[in-house]
Formats: structure tokens, C-alpha cells, sequence
């Protein structure tokens, strides 16, 4: 079960004065966005940064979802010490 998920549903071109979206974008394919100019304004629609920020929302879900998987079986205390490395 997740419990934190991530979804990104197209992209918006962030340019005030275009606002051109594109739908439907499948997850596998943003990396091949990063750079590419607006159909519409020529501005960049998907920056490096952007997608680098976006792949680290996708891992902090990822960990997140880990721990909370678990704490589903541990207590808090004993996850904790788990994690400072003490045998439990």
C-alpha cells in the first residue's frame, strides 16, 4: 500500500503570457522535455532543475512510502534503532 504518491499529470509552460499545456505525458518521457522550447512561445517548458526537483519529490515518496511500510510491522522505537545501526 502507498501512502504518499506522486503525480504529475503534463506540463505547463511557465511563461505568464502563454500558459501552453501539454497532456498526457507518460512518466518514462519528462526527462525527454528538459530543454525543449514551447510549441507555442519558444520559452524552455521543462528546465534541468525542474526535473531534477520533481525525480527527488519521486524518491522522498519512495522512502517515505519504505518507512512507513516498516513501521507497519515495528514499533517506532525499535525503527529507530534500526536505524542508528543498534541490534534489536
Amino acid at each position: 500500500m502507498k501512502m504518499v504518491e506522486i503525480e504529475v499529470v503534463g506540463l505547463k509552460c511557465d511563461n505568464p503570457t502563454c500558459g501552453h499545456v501539454i497532456k498526457d505525458i507518460p512518466e518514462n518521457q519528462y526527462e525527454s522535455y528538459v530543454g525543449r522550447p514551447c510549441p507555442s512561445c519558444g520559452e524552455m517548458i521543462l528546465s534541468q532543475q525542474e526535473f531534477d526537483e520533481y525525480e527527488r519529490m519521486k524518491r522522498a515518496g519512495r522512502k517515505a512510502n519504505t518507512i512507513l511500510n516498516v513501521l507497519k510491522w515495528t514499533s517506532a522505537s525499535t525503527y529507530l534503532d534500526l536505524l542508528r545501526g543498534r541490534k534489536v
